[in-house]
């Protein structure tokens, strides 16, 4: 799953990549070539809030929570359906 961002920290990617001057016409190609295997992290935000949660078809149960709800670390956001 691809997310765009908007105003965060930084964007970190998960292999080596030179730092960014800020300016909006830098770009970077890399010397070699970057595989990834499904499930592989790719990037992660740095300072952002967005959080994508995948779940296979009628494994899980939500409570749902309120539009604008408060979730933090920990919190319980649904409950595995045992197979």
């Amino acid at each position: 799953v691809m997310v765009g961002a908007l105003n965060v920290g930084r964007i970190r990617l998960a292999f080596e990549v030179p730092p960014a001057p800020r300016r909006a016409d830098w770009d970077w190609t890399p010397d070699r070539e970057i595989r990834l295997m499904k499930g592989d992290e790719l990037g992660r935000f740095e300072l952002g809030s967005t959080v994508i949660l995948l779940f296979g078809k009628e494994r899980i149960i939500t409570d749902p929570l309120p539009i604008g709800s408060e979730v933090r670390i920990g919190s319980r956001l649904a409950k595995v359906v045992p197979r």
